[in-house]
């Protein structure tokens, strides 16, 4: 059986007590660990006994524990003297920065005084706890001269936040040789937020010649938040360095609403990091963005337009009802632009789309419908198939293409209305070249079945259509011949003189397994006839010879 874990603590205790000094080390690693608060005493017994070895490691267990009972004894260590060494010192001062108790700040304080590494850790911990009183303290060490010190000393501050560092930090911001100090000083300045620091960070976001300087410099200036910052960070946009340009992008849009005007005029700039950066921004800043995005629409080149459209797509849901509202334009070009930006949104935007295809304005319909054509989603066919039968010639053909992206989806409705006779002929027209351009097996039979129809265009259109399918459509065109209505053998060979050398094999070997039917004999024959003649396949004069329909008669 498995030892439970109340079990593993009661033998790591009984190895802290009577192993050897290795197993006691590894007992109490382990046992920081598990953080069993019962194993709080028999660590305090190892600090307090004059046995070093494992000492070191049982203060950092305590601090993994995190009881307060330890914060005395590890003070006692941290002060030192004795048999202790500075390992457990520096141990010590870790652990009751970990532990986080008030208590601990005065002796850490005093700890400033030793030697490094004890150093170094007490000014750590001191900024973990977070007491005010250590604000002094550790200001002058981090003007000193020991880096490690100072570097903690500085990342210290910044964990406190207090507003007397600020000067002090944005010193070292300017002068510190150090990029890692330089760095840690710029965070810290942007946690504290002291206004004083923006002309220092936002210099260093240009200036700095380490790339981790500036791009902390960016993040404490959106961290700061103040508008004055709005025109560095954009410059960084331009930085080689890609972490600089996402942080100064992330600033921006903390900045909010105050960056939105300047980033899209960013929009319109040569260098793609600055559009890409700018972009980003605008995207994270979201609603406040929408009506000067929806504005900035209006006018500019279309180069210009499109990149706004991209920022409202990729902003999303709440930019809908806005793009909805500039559909109304009577400038086309926005209008243009304005679709591209509902289609990027998606599925979010399909049902305000579809309610503006009754718009009295034909511009709005055509857009409309562009855009749901490219969203491609099943809501939106059968009030597109409704447009077939529009008034205006540019929403109708604009229909049929949509249907065409919408493609397998498609398919069936498009049938049911080439099937519907009491619809109008353009329209059931308009459904026999989507589903023609859609090329699904599907449409074949429904076809075929259309060669008999009464209306003349919706034979030629049917045969026109199977032309642009092609070869799966030539065996049932073949037995098509066949068939008992003059008009389908007459429409069905014609498909097939269309198509051409395809359809010659197929036509040999019905014509060889002998056909019983005169009539399709007559017309196979006919057809073979025809095409053999050919020494380069050309389509009939009035049908297409595949690969598309130019939508006229």
């Amino acid at each position: 059986m498995m030892p439970t874990i109340a079990d593993e603590v009661d033998d790591l205790i009984l190895d802290l007590e009577y192993g050897s000094d290795d197993v006691r080390k590894d007992a109490a690693e382990a046992l920081g660990e598990i953080g069993d608060i019962r194993a709080v005493d028999p660590l305090i017994e190892v600090l307090e006994g004059k046995n070093s070895w494992g000492r070191s490691e049982a203060a950092e267990a305590l601090g993994k524990i995190g009881y307060p009972k330890a914060v005395d004894p590890l003070i006692t260590i941290l002060k030192g003297g004795g048999y202790y060494y500075y390992t457990d010192q520096t141990s010590a001062a870790w652990s009751l920065g970990e532990i986080g108790d008030r208590k601990a700040v005065d002796p850490l304080i005093d700890a400033l005084d030793e030697g490094d590494p004890i150093r170094g850790a007490a000014a750590e911990a001191l900024g973990k706890i977070g007491d005010p009183r250590a604000v002094d303290p550790l200001i002058a060490e981090a003007l000193g001269e020991w880096e490690d010190v100072k570097r903690r000393a500085v990342w210290a501050l910044g964990e406190i936040g207090d507003v007397r560092a600020a000067d002090p930090l944005i010193e070292v911001l300017t002068t510190d040789k150090n990029s890692l100090i330089r760095r840690l000083a710029a965070e810290a300045l942007g946690k504290i937020g002291n206004p004083n620091a923006i002309e220092p960070l936002a210099y260093r976001v240009l200036r700095d010649e380490d790339s981790s300087v500036r791009s902390s410099s960016a993040e404490a200036l959106g961290n700061i938040g103040d508008p004055s910052a709005v025109d560095p960070l954009i410059s960084a946009l331009r930085d080689w360095d890609s972490g600089v340009r996402e942080n100064a992008s992330t600033a921006l849009s903390q900045i909010g609403e105050p960056a939105v005007m300047p980033l899209i005029l960013a929009l319109t700039n040569e260098d793609p990091n600055v559009v890409d950066g700018a972009s980003g921004a605008l995207v994270l800043i979201g609603e406040l963005a929408i009506s000067p995005l929806v504005e900035a629409l209006e006018g500019g080149d279309l180069r210009d337009q499109e990149r706004v459209a991209g920022v409202l797509g990729d902003i999303g849901e709440p930019a809908v009802e806005p793009l909805i509202s500039a559909l109304k334009t009577e400038d086309p070009q926005v209008r243009y632009v304005v679709t591209i930006a509902l289609a990027g949104i998606g599925e979010p935007a399909v049902d305000p789309l579809i309610t503006v295809l009754n718009d009295d304005d034909e511009g709005v319909r055509a857009a409309a419908v562009f855009a749901l054509g490219n969203i491609s989603d099943v809501r939106a066919v059968d009030p597109i198939i409704g447009l077939l039968k529009d008034e205006n010639e540019t929403v109708r053909s604009t229909a049929t293409e949509a249907l065409v992206k919408i493609g397998e989806l498609a398919v069936n409705p498009l049938i049911r209305t080439l099937r519907d006779i009491d619809q109008v002929s353009e329209m059931r027209s308009l459904a026999i070249i989507a589903l023609a351009e859609i090329g699904d097996d599907r449409a074949v039979n429904p076809l075929i079945e259309a060669l008999s129809d009464e209306d003349e265009d919706i034979r030629f259109w049917a045969t026109a259509g199977l032309v642009v399918i092609g070869e799966p459509a030539i065996e049932p065109l073949i037995n098509a011949t066949n068939d008992e209505d003059p008009w389908i053998r007459q429409w069905a060979t014609a498909a097939l003189v269309t198509i051409g050398e395809p359809a010659i094999d197929p036509l040999v070997d019905t014509l060889k397994e002998g056909c019983s039917d005169s009539w399709a004999k007559q017309w196979a024959t006919e057809s073979l006839g025809i095409l053999r003649e050919r020494t380069t396949t050309k389509a009939s004069p009035d049908l297409p010879s595949g690969g598309g329909f130019a939508y006229t008669r």
